[in-house]
Formats: C-alpha cells, sequence, structure tokens
C-alpha cells in the first residue's frame, strides 16, 4: 500500500498523524518540528521516505536525541543517516527504504526496487 502524501492543505495534525504512522516516538519528534515552526524539516523527512519508525530510528539512534543534529542531517540530506537506516531496514525486514531525495515527488510510484 503506497504511503499517504502530504497536501498544501494538509493541517498539522494530518501532517503529524502522516509523518509518525502511528509511532509514538517519531510523533514526539514531528510535533517538536511543528513547535518549532520547522516545516521545511518534515518536508525534507517526508522527500527522503523517512516516517514512522524510521523517524524515531534516525532522531533516537542516530542523532542520539539531539533535534538540532537531526534538523542538520535533514537539511544536508546526510548520506551517512541514510546508510545507518537502510543498514537497520535490511537487519529488521523493513521494506521501506531512506534516500537522498525525490520519494515526495514520487510517492505514488515509489517502488522498493528503486532504493
Amino acid at each position: 500500500m503506497p504511503r499517504r502524501k502530504i497536501g498544501l492543505m494538509s493541517s498539522s495534525l494530518e501532517v503529524a498523524e502522516i509523518m509518525s504512522e502511528g509511532n509514538p516516538g517519531a510523533l514526539h519528534v514531528i510535533c517538536d518540528l511543528l513547535k518549532a515552526k520547522d516545516i521545511f524539516s518534515i518536508l525534507g523527512l517526508d522527500d527522503m521516505n523517512l516516517r514512522g519508525s524510521l523517524i524515531w530510528l534516525a532522531y533516537k539512534d542516530y542523532c542520539k536525541c539531539d533535534l538540532p543534529q537531526l534538523i542538520g542531517a535533514i537539511s544536508s540530506r546526510d548520506p551517512e543517516m541514510v546508510a545507518f537506516i537502510n543498514q537497520y531496514c535490511n537487519r529488521a525486514g523493513v521494506a521501506e527504504k531512506a534516500v537522498i531525495s525525490g520519494a515526495s515527488y514520487t510517492r505514488e510510484r515509489v517502488s522498493h526496487e528503486r532504493y
């Protein structure tokens, strides 16, 4: 099933719901980004195909719960963070993979082989 798109008219609540995919840790991160009015980082996460547990993994394990570090990793499209997350995905059998960019543009056409 394809992931839902974030629309221009999506409310903050809808964005939080879509991006967190029911993961409480990801919801915490998205809410912190919304409080900081950092929609660009949220859009960056979406464009890197990071949602749900992958957001929490990036924040908690890669950035050691340091929100400014996460924001920096998103804005620089940190390839080491992408590799770290994908290594986890491979070990855990997670179908979704992180990318440097482009996931939000092809949301309806994303195939797992592309990663």
